[in-house]
């Protein structure tokens, strides 16, 4: 199964968005599956269901600074890391046209896109493949 599938797998049964996300790379981080279920919980619907930033995207960046980010303190080091996490979300934006939870939850009530949160999951398991992964 690969990581795509893995994560609908995991939106069907119940796991946020962020979760979602998230859990199709634990093969790839040094956090356990429940660990990385934890850290990831409060993202999902639009940050603890607020609708603000895409669950899916945050889920995105968390695995980033799993996989690509420096533990220090270094300026260089946060900037570097900030810098993967604009690309993710320059990527993801232009194949979804935003970043947001609520507008695109908008979007679907007006037609204007068909893409389901089980897509944004897809996407945004793509997009990190993309860029992390560099696959």
């Amino acid at each position: 199964m690969n990581r795509k599938e893995y994560a609908q797998e995991l939106f069907s049964k119940g796991y946020n968005c962020a979760q979602a996300v998230a859990g199709a790379f634990k093969d790839d981080v040094l956090v356990d599956f429940d660990s990385l279920m934890k850290i990831s919980v409060s993202f999902g619907g639009g940050i603890g269901g607020m609708r603000g930033m895409c669950g899916a995207v945050c889920g995105m960046f968390i695995i980033s600074g799993l996989i690509t980010g420096n533990p220090g303190g270094s300026p260089d080091k946060k900037k570097e890391q900030y810098e993967v996490v604009k690309a993710l979300a320059e990527r993801f934006k232009k194949e979804n046209e935003t970043l947001i939870c609520s507008e695109h939850l908008n979007r679907i009530k007006t037609g204007e896109t068909k893409r389901s949160c089980k897509d944004m999951v897809c996407l945004a398991v793509e997009v990190a493949e993309e860029i992390l992964l560099k696959g």
